[in-house]
C-alpha cells in the first residue's frame, strides 16, 4: 500500500475519532493484511506477462470487443465474487447474465452500433454492468462526472447527443430539469425510475433475460469509450477512447503496473467515470474482484474494515 494512504488514513483517523489504541490497531492490522497479500505479486511467476486479457474464444464477433472480457472470466470463474457494494455481491457468472440483458434491452430499444449511452452514477454495480453492456453491444458508453452542476451534465448530454442516459435516482430532479435541452431525445433510464418517461433499470433486465451472448463484432477503430477532459482552458472536449485504444492500455497496465490474479480484490474508491474506470476493467479482465466503496464518502475506518473484511490487495483511490 501506498505510504500516502496509510498517512492519510492515520491523520484522518486522528482528527476523526482522536487517537486511542483501537483505531492504530485497526490500522496497523489492515496495513500488514494488504502488505502481505500484495507481496504474492512478487512471488509469481512471469507467464502472466505473455497472457492477453482478452477473450480467447474464436467467435469472429469478440475479436476485439473489450466487452467480453466479462464473458472471459465468467467462463474460467463462474462462481468468483466480480463485485461487491455493500450487501451486494455477484458472481461472474451472475454480472455476466445481467450485462447481456441489460445489452439485448438497450438494443430492444432501438439503440444501434456506434451510438452513444451516457452514464450519470455514483460508483455502483449498475455503473459497470452498463460500462460492460454497452462495450458488448458497440456502444459509445459516456460517463459523465457525477459532481457535476446539472448545466455541466447538460453541456455533456447535448454535446455527445446520446441514444439513452443511464442514471441513479439522485440525478432524476437534475435530468427532468434539463430534459428538454437535449436535442436527441434519448431514452431515460433510472437506477429507481418513479417518474413519468423514466424506465427501469432493473425491469429491462429482468424482462430481457437470456443466455445468449449480445457481443458484437467491433474492430479495433471502433469507439467504446467517450471520455470528457475537464475542460479548465475551455468547454470540455470528448476524447475519442477506441476498443483498441482499451485493450493495449489494459494489456499493458496488467503487464508493466500491476499483475492483477482472480484471487485478488481491489478496493475502488475513486470516481469509476475516471481512472478508476479502467482499473475496474482491468479487474474484470483478469477475474479479480471489484469491491465498490459504501458509503462512498472516504472514512478511515471504515476503509479499512472493508480491506480486511475483502482482503484487498490493491486500492485505486485518489488524495482526500
Amino acid at each position: 500500500m501506498p505510504t500516502w494512504i496509510i498517512d492519510a488514513a492515520l491523520q484522518s483517523g486522528h482528527r476523526q475519532h482522536g487517537h486511542g489504541a483501537d483505531q492504530r490497531a485497526l490500522v496497523a492490522r489492515a496495513v500488514r493484511l494488504v502488505q502481505n497479500r500484495s507481496s504474492k505479486h512478487d512471488r509469481r511467476d512471469s507467464s502472466w506477462r505473455n497472457q492477453s486479457p482478452r477473450s480467447p474464444r474464436s467467435s469472429a464477433a469478440a475479436v476485439a470487443n473489450i466487452g467480453t472480457y466479462i464473458a472471459r472470466s465468467a467462463e474460467q470463474t463462474p462462481d468468483q465474487l466480480a463485485v461487491a457494494w455493500g450487501d451486494h455481491r455477484a458472481t461472474f457468472a451472475e454480472e455476466e447474465l445481467r450485462i447481456n440483458a441489460l445489452a439485448l434491452a438497450l438494443k430492444s430499444l432501438g439503440i444501434e452500433k456506434g451510438d452513444r449511452v451516457a452514464l450519470l452514477q455514483w460508483n455502483c454495480p449498475q455503473f459497470l454492468e452498463t460500462m460492460l453492456a454497452c462495450f458488448k453491444a458497440g456502444f459509445c458508453a459516456v460517463p459523465i462526472n457525477a459532481r457535476l452542476h446539472p448545466e455541466e451534465v447538460g453541456y455533456h448530454l447535448r454535446d455527445c447527443q446520446p441514444a439513452a442516459v443511464v442514471y441513479a435516482h439522485e440525478f432524476g430532479d437534475a435530468i427532468a430539469g434539463i430534459r428538454d435541452t437535449i436535442p436527441a431525445s434519448p431514452h431515460f433510464i433510472s437506477l429507481l425510475a418513479v417518474a413519468p418517461l423514466e424506465l427501469n433499470f432493473d425491469s429491462l433486465v429482468r424482462d430481457h433475460a437470456t443466455t445468449v451472448d449480445q457481443a458484437v463484432r467491433a474492430e479495433a477503430d471502433d469507439l467504446a469509450w467517450l471520455f470528457y477532459t475537464s475542460g479548465t482552458t475551455g468547454r470540455p472536449k470528448g476524447a475519442m477512447l477506441t476498443h483498441g485504444n482499451l485493450d493495449y492500455a489494459i494489456t499493458s497496465y496488467l503487464a508493466d503496473v500491476l499483475p492483477i490474479e482472480c484471487e485478488d480484490a481491489v478496493l475502488d474508491a475513486a470516481p469509476m467515470s475516471h481512472g478508476a474506470g479502467f482499473q475496474a476493467l482491468a479487474n474484470v479482465a483478469k477475474g479479480a474482484a471489484n469491491i465498490v466503496l459504501s458509503p462512498r464518502q472516504f472514512e478511515p475506518r471504515h476503509v479499512l474494515e472493508t480491506i480486511e473484511r475483502y482482503h484487498i490487495t490493491n486500492i485505486f483511490s485518489r488524495r482526500q
